[in-house]
C-alpha cells in the first residue's frame, strides 16, 4: 500500500456586527472573536481535499 497525506481546506464565512472607531479597530476585534473560537454559525461556502503521495515510507 501506499502512504497519502490529505489537506483538509473549509472556506467558512461569518458576518460580524461590531462597533468600532474605524474599520481596523473593527477587523482587530474579529480577529481576537475568531482567535477565542467566539464565532458560530458560519456559512460553509467550499472544502478542497488536495492529496499528495508520501515518497519512501
Amino acid at each position: 500500500m501506499k502512504k497519502y497525506v490529505v489537506e483538509i481546506v473549509e472556506k467558512i464565512t461569518y458576518e460580524v456586527p461590531l462597533d468600532a472607531a474605524s474599520s481596523e479597530d473593527a477587523e482587530n476585534a474579529a480577529r481576537r472573536l475568531y482567535d477565542l473560537g467566539c464565532l458560530e454559525n458560519g456559512e460553509l461556502e467550499s472544502v478542497s481535499f488536495d492529496v499528495e503521495e508520501k515518497e519512501g515510507e
